[in-house]
C-alpha cells in the first residue's frame, strides 16, 4: 500500500480555500481493487477531499482494507457499514454525509488519474450553470487488457439542451462514459441521484461537461459476473423506453418535448449500426456483433425504416459535438 505524507500547514491551508469535493465510494468484494482505487483518491492533486466510503456486506476483506485506510486517514476517510448486499440506485441517502460543494460518485474498481478532480472542477466552474461533468473511462481486465470503447465524442467541453438529451441517450448502453462530478446543490435541489431519470430531468435544464481524454480508469476482475451484454440490456431497458421517460417527466412537473426523445433514439440507432460497420471493417468482429445487437435490440423504438435507413446509408452518424459558444 502506498504511503501518503501527513499534510503541511501550507498544504492544510490550501486544502481550505480550495472548494471540498465529497466523494462517495460504493465497496462490495473490492479486495482485489479496492487499495489501488484508494491510493488514487488520497493521491490527488486537489487538495480538499473527504471519502464517504460503504461496505454493502462485504464477504471478502474489503471491510479490513478500507478501515486500515481510515485509521491512518481519519480526517479523510469516513466508512459506514450497510448490511445490504446490492448498491443502491440512489445517491439519496448519502448525500446527507456529504459537506462538499460537489460529490463524486465512485465503487470501489475505480482508479483515477492523479489531476481527475482538478480537471473536472476546472471545467464544472467555467460557466455558472454546469451541472455534471462526464469523463471517457477505460475498463481494464486484471491483466491491464484494454476492453473494447465505443466511441461517443470527439472533443471536450460542454453542451446543453437537445444536444444533451440526444448524448446522453447515446451514452446509456455504454460502460465508457462515467458521471464523474456533480453540483452538490443542483442535485439536491432535484431530490438526489434518486434514479435513473435525474440525468434526463438536469439535461433539459442545465449544462453538462464532457472531459475527452480517459481520466478514469475501472478495474473488472474475472470473477464479475456482470458482463457487457447485461450492462448493456439493463440501460436499454431505463432510457430507450420513451413512454416511460415521457411518464416520468410528466409526474416531475417537468417538460420533456416527445420529439426530442424520439429524434435521439433515432439517431442512437443509426450511430450503433454504423459503428457496428465500421468495427467490421477494423476486423473486429466481436465488437462489431456486440453493436449490431444493441441496434437490433433497439429496433422496435428506433422504427424499422429508420434501422434500413442507417444500415443502408453511407453518411457518417457518429455525434460530434457543436463547438462551444464564444
Amino acid at each position: 500500500m502506498t504511503k501518503h505524507p501527513s499534510p503541511s500547514a501550507t498544504s492544510v491551508a490550501h486544502a481550505s480555500a480550495a472548494p471540498r469535493v465529497s466523494i462517495i465510494l460504493h465497496c462490495r468484494n473490492h479486495g482485489k481493487t479496492l487499495a489501488r482505487c484508494l491510493d488514487s483518491l488520497l493521491a490527488q492533486s486537489h487538495p480538499n477531499i473527504e471519502i464517504i466510503a460503504y461496505d454493502f456486506a462485504s464477504t471478502d476483506d474489503t471491510w479490513q482494507i478500507v478501515t486500515d485506510y481510515q485509521d491512518r486517514h481519519p480526517g479523510i476517510i469516513t466508512v459506514l457499514r450497510i448490511r445490504k448486499d446490492y448498491f443502491p440506485d440512489a445517491l439519496v441517502e448519502h448525500l446527507q454525509n456529504a459537506r462538499g460543494k460537489y460529490v463524486m460518485r465512485f465503487h470501489g474498481n475505480a482508479v483515477l488519474h492523479s489531476d481527475l478532480i482538478e480537471t473536472c472542477l476546472r471545467q464544472i466552474e467555467a460557466e455558472a450553470d454546469v451541472a455534471l461533468v462526464r469523463v471517457r473511462t477505460m475498463r481494464l481486465d486484471e491483466q491491464g487488457g484494454q476492453i473494447p470503447e465505443m466511441p461517443l465524442y470527439d472533443q471536450s467541453g460542454t453542451v446543453s439542451g437537445d444536444e444533451h438529451l440526444v448524448r446522453l441517450l447515446m451514452e446509456a448502453p455504454s460502460p465508457f462514459s462515467n458521471v464523474c462530478l456533480f453540483n452538490t446543490d443542483i442535485l439536491k435541489l432535484h431530490g438526489g441521484h434518486s434514479n435513473h431519470y435525474t440525468e434526463l430531468l438536469l439535461a433539459l435544464k442545465y449544462r453538462a461537461g464532457y472531459l475527452l481524454d480517459p481520466w478514469l480508469l475501472f478495474i473488472r476482475p474475472e470473477a464479475d459476473e456482470e458482463g457487457d451484454e447485461s450492462i448493456i440490456d439493463h440501460y436499454i431497458r431505463l432510457y430507450l423506453d420513451k413512454r416511460r421517460i415521457a411518464t416520468h417527466i410528466a409526474q416531475c412537473g417537468t417538460g420533456c418535448p416527445e420529439d426530442a426523445c424520439a429524434a435521439s433514439i433515432i439517431q442512437l440507432g443509426r450511430h450503433l449500426l454504423h459503428e457496428s460497420g465500421a468495427a467490421r471493417a477494423r476486423g473486429q468482429d466481436a465488437l462489431s456483433g456486440r453493436l449490431a445487437h444493441l441496434a437490433a435490440t433497439i429496433a422496435p423504438a428506433v422504427g424499422a425504416e429508420a434501422c434500413f435507413e442507417a444500415a443502408t446509408s453511407p453518411a457518417d452518424h457518429s455525434f460530434t459535438p457543436r463547438p462551444k459558444a464564444d
